[in-house]
């Protein structure tokens, strides 16, 4: 029982790296979708004040 809740412990330690590895991922693509909308949308408004 302690071996398979040890082999858990790690196969569960491995998807969550991996799943910490693919949100980060997605994570930094965003937040560049997002820088990039924020330039955009703040271009936009200092051309309209001008």
């Amino acid at each position: 029982m302690v071996m398979r809740e040890g082999g858990l412990v790690v196969v569960v330690s491995k998807i969550k790296a991996y799943l910490d590895e693919v949100l980060l991922r997605d994570k930094v693509t965003k937040m560049a979708g997002f820088i990039d909308n924020v330039i955009a949308c703040s271009t936009v408004a200092i051309t309209a004040q001008l």
